[in-house]
Formats: structure tokens, C-alpha cells, sequence
């Protein structure tokens, strides 16, 4: 199946080259899972902020959705949000980055998600990448490059894929109000909320992931605490 695209143009005073982004025009994927070259495994993850499956090309790129889902401040993200076609030197290449997160105060940031990233394995892999950062700055977004050792750095890893593996846990409205009324004053350590819901000692595992879900959603629990 192919999709219509949409493409823009994108020429700035500070370099010397013209750029066109391409993008799908129901901003879907430019590589949905099942077209992509290599045989690398894939699968989908179904993100409950964005309300539709996100398709991923390894575990590090599932684990990194795992982020922008309990991040409250990125309001929405998609994967392999657009492609890049840059001309250096009269060669033409692309790029297409793993994600793309807009932030609730507007903000744009361009994600690349690697395993390990050693710049000197590949000097024109590296300058590749740098200068579409400049492009994307250009455009006002920013650029980030995450590896697997960011993505799993600990404790904060080990809450959210807990929460992420109950995340399809009901929790019912007056629940999610007394999470509310906890977080009014502000932020909160996560291990500081569980005393202030009355459900006495016996509360199920699966239902305090599923209140935490709550409480990252609202914006006010601090997973490293």
C-alpha cells in the first residue's frame, strides 16, 4: 500500500544545501513495520497516549517509547515521523529518525535511538547525522541521540516497565481523583503517593502499577524517587 505524501522544501542561509522533508499526510510512519529493508525483528506497541499501535525495529526503540508514553510533558510522539533528503557535495542521502516527540510547550525534538553510538566507527555516518541536527535546528526542533545505556539507566527503567507491562489495568475515576488531589501542590516521589490512597494494606500489585500509570499521566510523579 502506498501512502500520500507530503514534502516541503527547507533551505537555510547558514548552510550550504537545500533539504526536503517528506512526511506521510495521515502522519503515520514512513517505514511501517512489515516494509522495512533487513531482517531485523520488529513489532508493535500499543501506546496508550497516542491511541493507535507505534510499530519498533528493535527492543531498544519499544523501551524508548516506553519513555515518551510516561514522560507528561511530551503531549504526542510518533515513530519515523518523516524522511530527509539532503544533497552534499552533489551526493543525495536520506534520513529518517526513529521518533519524533512534541512537548506541551510546543517544543520539537527529533529522536535517533541506537544500540551504542561510537562516532569514529563511522566518520560519514557521523557527519550525516550532524548535519541534519543542523537542519532540524534550523527548522527550531531539537535533535537527540539516546543509547540503550540511557534508555535502561536504573531506577528509572525498572518503574516504568513495570508500570508498562500493567498499563491496561482499569482505574476507576475516583481513583484517579485522589491521584489528583495528591499531586495539586505539585510534583511528588512516587514512593510518597502509595500512603496517601486508603486502600488499605491488600492493594494489589497490578492496581498500584495501574495508580502510578495515573500519576505519570497527570504529571506529577517522580519515577527516580
Amino acid at each position: 500500500m502506498d501512502y500520500p505524501l507530503k514534502q516541503r522544501e527547507v533551505r537555510l542561509n547558514t548552510l550550504r544545501t537545500a533539504a526536503t522533508l517528506v512526511e506521510r499526510e495521515d502522519r503515520g510512519p514512513m517505514r511501517p513495520v512489515g516494509r522495512r529493508r533487513g531482517a531485523r525483528p520488529g513489532g508493535l506497541y500499543f501506546s496508550q497516549k497516542m491511541g493507535r499501535h507505534l510499530g519498533w525495529e528493535s527492543k531498544n526503540e519499544r523501551n524508548s517509547f516506553f519513555h515518551a508514553e510516561a514522560n507528561p510533558d511530551i503531549a504526542t510522539y510518533r515513530e519515523q515521523p518523516h524522511t530527509l533528503r539532503v544533497r552534499i557535495d552533489g551526493k543525495l542521502f536520506s534520513y529518517t529518525p526513529d521518533r519524533e516527540d512534541v512537548y506541551r510547550d510546543g517544543r520539537v525534538v527529533v529522536v535517533e535511538v541506537k544500540d551504542v553510538f561510537e562516532e569514529a566507527r563511522d566518520p560519514a555516518y557521523t557527519a550525516k547525522l550532524d548535519r541534519c541536527a543542523e537542519i532540524y535546528r534550523g527548522l527550531g526542533w531539537d535533535y537527540q541521540l539516546v543509547e540503550k545505556v540511557d534508555i535502561e539507566r536504573k531506577p528509572q527503567f525498572d518503574v516504568i516497565s513495570k508500570i508498562q507491562s500493567h498499563r491496561r489495568v482499569a482505574v476507576s475515576p475516583p481513583e484517579v481523583r485522589k491521584v489528583l488531589n495528591a499531586l495539586r501542590q505539585g510534583s511528588a516521589p512516587l514512593s510518597d503517593l502509595r500512603p496517601m490512597f486508603d486502600f488499605g494494606p491488600d492493594l494489589p500489585p497490578r492496581k498500584w502499577t495501574g495508580l502510578s500509570r495515573s500519576a505519570f499521566g497527570l504529571g506529577g510523579a517522580d519515577i527516580a524517587q
